[in-house]
């Protein structure tokens, strides 16, 4: 396994399947712990128009880190989609490194 990033660690809550008459089963959507991850605010502007603030945040895990694009993650006890597929980050010699991934404002 790949040195881990960070020091912090994300829960990652999977969204449950339904069944054939979209019923999602009974209980809480099961969670998982990813332990080692690198979290950092992402913010952005747009040249020209002013500023334009994006909210959110950018994890850099573990390589192979278990989280999908479907997936909510509870950072600091504040819960946050998944923005886009997951990446995983390689060195040159193809040695897993990290997943990198971002996560924006629940709805938004």
């Amino acid at each position: 396994m790949a040195k881990k990033p960070g020091r912090r660690t994300i829960i990652v809550v999977r969204t449950p399947k339904v069944d054939r008459f979209s019923t999602p089963p009974a209980g809480a959507p099961p969670e998982h712990p990813v332990e080692g991850c690198a979290v950092m605010p992402r913010t952005s502007h747009e040249e020209g128009k002013g500023w334009v603030i994006v909210d959110g945040r950018m994890i850099i895990a573990p390589y192979g880190a278990d989280v999908l694009a479907t997936d909510q993650v509870r950072v600091d006890g504040e819960t946050w989609d998944v923005d886009g597929e997951p990446g995983d980050y390689e060195d040159r010699k193809a040695r897993g490194k990290a997943t990198i991934f971002y996560l924006k404002r629940r709805g938004s």
